[in-house]
Order: C-alpha cells, then sequence, then structure tokens
C-alpha cells in the first residue's frame, strides 16, 4: 500500500511539464526553476537513486531554492532590458513632445487630440492654438507647460 505513495521518474517529469505548461500562461521565472527542479529530482530517480518519499521532496524544494536564488542573483546582475522600454507605457512617450493647443486651457484644464486619441491636460490658462510641453502625466492626464516663443 505505501509503495502506491511513492513518486517514480515520470511522476516529477508529469509535473515539471506541468509546471512549464503554467509558466507559459504566466511568466515570472519562477515556476521555471521549479520545473527544471522536478526535472531533476525524477532524473536522479531514473539513474538509479534510491529515496524516499521525504527525500524526494528535500530535494525537489533544495533544487528550488537553490535554482531561484541563482536565477535571481544573476538578473540582479543581469537586467532584462528592452529596445522598446515604452512600449506599453503610451503617456511615457508622449513627455517631452510640444503640441498646439486646439482648446484654451481655462481655470487649469483642457482637451487635446493626440495621435487619434483625446487627452485631458492640466496646466497654466493659456489661449487656444499656443504651443505646449508635455512634462507628465497624472493618471490620464497630461501635464503641460506653455513654450515661450
Amino acid at each position: 500500500m505505501n509503495e502506491i505513495l511513492i513518486p517514480v521518474f515520470w511522476h516529477w517529469w508529469a509535473l515539471a511539464a506541468l509546471l512549464l505548461l503554467i509558466e507559459l500562461l504566466a511568466p515570472g521565472l519562477y515556476c521555471l526553476w521549479l520545473a527544471g527542479s522536478a526535472l531533476l529530482t525524477g532524473t536522479l530517480l531514473l539513474a538509479g537513486i534510491n529515496m524516499t518519499t521525504g527525500i524526494q521532496l528535500m530535494t525537489f524544494s533544495l533544487l528550488a531554492v537553490v535554482g531561484i536564488g541563482l536565477a535571481r542573483r544573476w538578473l540582479k546582475r543581469h537586467p532584462i532590458t528592452s529596445d522598446h522600454p515604452l512600449l506599453n507605457q503610451r503617456t511615457a512617450g508622449y513627455v517631452g513632445r510640444v503640441v498646439r493647443l486646439e482648446q484654451a486651457i481655462v481655470d487649469g484644464k483642457s482637451r487635446l487630440s493626440l495621435d487619434g486619441s483625446i487627452w485631458t491636460v492640466s496646466g497654466e490658462d493659456s489661449p487656444a492654438q499656443s504651443l505646449v510641453r508635455i512634462t507628465g502625466i497624472d493618471g490620464l492626464t497630461l501635464r503641460v507647460e506653455r513654450v515661450k516663443p
């Protein structure tokens, strides 16, 4: 009866496959290292190393902790950089742009059409058709300052 509860190598490999699937669905790199630990634990069993269930779980846990620790250390030294750092931060790409106001800024607020979208802008009162520079973002509001000619 107890032999049924003892995992064999393919149980660990199946766990590794499941963890890799989870990694594909929700990337975060942690399940990748857990999958590697499960794969290595299964490989040790396949190689003929006789381990009880407790030793298998400790081996998996130790490999997981070491793998995640090494990965975190490596990623700290080699951070992942992007050639498009503002790809999913559309508004951050607007900072620094100079645009012409279509409507006057009255009481510190107005609306602006920019790249096919309508944005709320805040800044000092300015007449329509004046040039403003986008200096920052507050949620979905673009902060602007008037460009002096």
